[in-house]
């Protein structure tokens, strides 16, 4: 999704794109999919096993394409067999980014490098520097001492009332348990303050990683997070793992209707 949003360009995971040209028929139908002198680019290619990277090379040795990888060695790797994304590196050779460019506000950007940089002392120092701003709403700063919930959930709720939308007002937690409980309680903020009404919700099942079960209750104005890729309604919307979105609709049949941030 980012792909397409940032560089304008069609974008699909690798796997459907591998299971479209398997499937395709005839030499043109191959070539409507990717034809001599076009680029496949991957984007995440660290994440790429290597029996998917070695599909994906063959196809476009076959159909005379470039293939293009894009991603980083250090972030998450494949979970099948092993990698070859830092080895084609340093067999093939590599253009790197060096410095950060997505963020506009300069100061921002400082931030992002010094982690990326792998200083977190000073990501942290600078993120800190935004304390007493105007524009401070934007960044959630507390001490990790006790009471990291309460803060969290007070700064957030500060943020929602002086009218910061819901979908940049982010709470971040390294643990499903713990993104569970601050997702219940960050709800309950959220009725409280009329975004949502809990009296006609609908309660969903699902898992955590770690086979805890858990419900899940949904009602329109909810914010939720997909979790897969597909495609989703009559219109067959692509969706990404990662999208964000507002409930717009529930049924007592327990069907959802959302809208998906990026439009």
């Amino acid at each position: 999704a980012e792909l397409e949003k940032s560089a304008k360009i069609e974008s699909g995971t690798a796997h459907s794109f591998l299971l479209r040209y398997e499937q395709a028929e005839t030499p043109e139908k191959r070539r409507d999919l990717v034809a001599p002198g076009d680029y496949l680019v991957i984007d995440e290619a660290g994440m790429l096993d290597t029996r998917t990277l070695n599909k994906l090379s063959k196809v476009a040795a076959e159909a005379q394409a470039k293939l293009v990888l894009v991603g980083d060695a250090y972030q998450l790797e494949s979970v099948g067999s092993a990698g070859l994304f830092e080895t084609l590196q340093d067999l093939s050779g590599k253009a790197e980014i060096k410095q950060i460019s997505r963020q506009k506000d300069p100061r921002l950007s400082a931030v992002s490098q010094a982690f990326f940089d792998g200083d977190p002392g000073a990501g942290l120092s600078k993120m800190g520097n935004f304390e007493h701003e105007p524009d401070s709403r934007k960044l959630i700063h507390f001490d990790l001492e006790e009471g990291v919930k309460s803060s969290l959930l007070n700064r957030w709720q500060e943020l929602l009332e002086g009218g910061e939308e819901a979908a940049e007002a982010l709470i971040l937690a390294d643990s499903n348990a713990d993104v569970l409980s601050l997702n219940q309680s960050a709800r309950a903020l959220y009725a409280e303050l009329g975004h949502i009404n809990p009296e006609d919700q609908i309660e969903r099942a699902g898992q955590l990683q770690g086979g805890e079960a858990y419900t899940l209750d949904l009602t329109q104005g909810d914010r939720v997070l997909l979790r897969q890729n597909g495609k989703i309604g009559e219109a067959e919307t692509q969706i990404y793992n990662g999208d964000r979105a507002t409930v717009t609709q529930v049924t007592p049949e327990g069907e959802l209707t959302v809208q998906l941030d990026r439009g």
